[in-house]
């Protein structure tokens, strides 16, 4: 579960950096896709633990 945890908010925080350009990398817009991705991260482990 702690990697998990890690990985979405790895992610989460790429996607960030990508859309408000911080430190100076290239702006890159949030689409469905990448936020579709990380909500099938988080249901994944969502149904890890309940189950």
């Amino acid at each position: 579960m702690t990697v998990v945890v890690l990985l979405v908010g790895s992610t989460t925080g790429g996607i960030l950096v990508d859309h408000f350009g911080i430190f100076e990398s290239p702006k890159k817009a949030v689409n469905r896709q990448k936020i579709l991705g990380v909500l099938i991260m988080i249901l994944g482990a969502a149904a890890i633990k309940l189950l």
